[in-house]
């Protein structure tokens, strides 16, 4: 609390802020008729807390339970609600941060401010108790580190609800179980503080000046102009967008319609269509399609992907529009990015409809793709109608733009040294790696670069896939065999994430090589492919 209000650790300067500041008025947070003022722990970050505190009063068998009640803790369907927006989940321990550091100083939420009138909600998504007590120890004493099986959701008022309850700890205290009701009081409380980047700062009065020594994250959050403008103009698009005509797109109705005319039996059916779409849905469809027709369809369909993934994650860096949020809607997964335009329904776009523009599957059978994973999007709650709309005209687009810098792209890699694409797929996971590595998935993307770094330009080098004419059945058998071994690694590359996210690195490195490389050398060796002469 010392550090979050500014109030310096030596006692003369403290006085002097005493006798000099002006109070100011922060936030308090209310969960099940408790105040706290750092953060309220659910689950297993309950148990912890608690056995904390009694290991302070010296009572042994109380904190000997408090550990073997975590330890039983398994994960339970969770039932969110954030300011009226209903979501769906499973896990075993959440917090709830009104100030950025608790305890010794964990930086469970470094961007919270104590005026904001907001809290930050925090699930914790497949964590054992041992991975949870290393997370603790590394954001410990205000270490910022983000973990990509940490999602933040802020928001004004929290419902949760579980199967089973969970114990509620609000700061210090108990709070009873789950279910549990979280809110803010905005500016409740009126406190003195220093110079600090979490409230809201007056000059003191009298002469005392001097600015408490702030940590290098604070000092780059206090002077980056360039961002905050950029952010302001983001909100200003977001907004003329959404006021404009074009703005029914994104009324929340169509949602609920949606939802309503599918019906919630239908979640696990919508999931899978939204996989069409998704970064592995795309792989397996590119992997797919270079044992089929080869390496020309492969990497131009693969280039307009990229082309059209580096524009979406611009544009939603700019408009920075949240995700739907009505407390009729009801939301299937958790999506931690941000929500213009669809991502999934750009790439549908581009792939399906690269198939297709380059004359290797049916328009007929490539427009349902799209459709099915736009009305999937919508159903699941995680877009609006306006978003699907941008992400499919965003998706023709790239397609068109392709079309157009294609020829030059290819003209100039094919003067490229075999040295270049070596240089070029071991440059990849180290320019993604910062891009990716806050993301869920990201460790598995930085593996399978790893691994396509490596194996493309052997296969260009030396192998030199070429697919052979063959009959139907052993096309089937072809595919269905390549398939087989790519879905065991990607699924022990989950279940590998699940642990750790660094531990799926290795298997979607392995899933890179089996696609590009292995795989096509045992097609030839089996006769159901040829090498392209040199």
């Amino acid at each position: 609390v010392a550090r979050a209000l500014g109030i310096p650790p030596d006692l003369d300067a403290a006085v002097r802020l005493l006798v000099e500041a002006t109070p100011q008025p922060i936030d308090v947070g209310k969960v099940n008729g408790v105040h706290f003022l750092e953060s309220a722990q659910i689950g297993v970050p309950a148990e912890l807390f608690g056995a904390a505190a009694e290991a302070e009063e010296h009572d042994l068998h109380a904190v000997l339970r408090s550990l073997a009640r975590a330890r039983r803790i398994r994960p339970v369907p969770l039932h969110l609600t954030i300011d009226g927006r209903r979501i769906a989940t499973r896990g075993m321990m959440l917090a709830v941060a009104n100030a950025p550091y608790t305890g010794l100083l964990y930086a469970l939420a470094p961007q919270e401010r104590l005026d904001d009138g907001l809290l930050t909600l925090l699930v914790y998504r497949h964590f054992s108790l041992g991975e949870l007590l290393r997370y603790y120890a590394t954001v410990a004493f205000a270490r910022e580190r983000p973990h990509p099986r940490v999602t933040r959701w802020p928001g004004r008022r929290f419902t949760i609800a579980s199967d089973a309850p969970l114990r509620v700890r609000a700061d210090d205290a108990d709070a009873g179980t789950t279910p549990a009701e979280v809110r803010v009081l905005p500016r409740a409380l009126r406190v003195i503080c220093g110079s600090t980047v979490f409230v809201g700062h007056r000059r003191p009065r009298g002469r005392w000046r001097r600015p408490l020594p702030l940590s290098r994250t604070e000092l780059k959050r206090l002077h980056a102009p360039l961002t905050v403008r950029l952010a302001a103009v983001g909100r200003a698009l977001a907004d003329q967008l959404t006021r404009s005509p074009a703005g029914a797109l994104w009324d929340p109705g169509w949602i609920v319609a949606v939802q309503r005319r599918v019906g919630p039996r239908h979640v696990r059916a919508a999931e899978a269509a939204s996989n069409l779409g998704s970064t592995w849905g795309v792989i397996v469809t590119l992997t797919v399609a270079f044992w089929i027709a080869g390496r020309e369809l492969a990497y131009k369909v693969l280039g307009v992907v990229l082309l059209c993934s580096l524009a979406t994650t611009a544009i939603k860096a700019v408009t920075r529009l949240e995700r739907p949020s009505h407390e009729s809607i009801r939301v299937w997964r958790f999506e931690p990015s941000d929500s213009f335009p669809s991502g999934h329904t750009a790439n549908a776009v581009t792939v399906w409809g690269g198939l297709a523009a380059y004359g290797r599957l049916p328009w007929a059978a490539s427009l349902p793709s799209v459709v099915l994973v736009g009305l999937s999007r919508v159903y699941l709650g995680v877009h609006y109608v306006g978003d699907v709309v941008g992400g499919a005209l965003l998706g023709f687009a790239m397609l068109r733009l392709h079309e157009v810098v294609w020829p030059t792209i290819r003209r100039q890699a094919g003067r490229l040294p075999f040295a270049g694409y070596v240089a070029a797929g071991l440059a990849a996971p180290l320019v993604a790696f910062p891009l990716v590595r806050r993301y869920p998935d990201g460790w598995q993307i930085v593996g399978a670069l790893i691994g396509a770094g490596v194996a493309l330009p052997v296969e260009h080098r030396l192998l030199r896939y070429a697919p052979r004419p063959l009959p139907a059945t052993a096309q089937v058998a072809r595919v269905g065999l390549g398939l087989g071994v790519l879905g065991t690694l990607m699924w022990r590359g989950i279940r590998a994430t699940a642990r750790r996210p660094r531990d799926g690195a290795p298997w979607f490195a392995a899933v890179a090589l089996w696609a590009v490389l292995v795989g096509p050398a045992l097609f030839v060796r089996l006769g159901l492919a040829r090498r392209r002469p040199r």
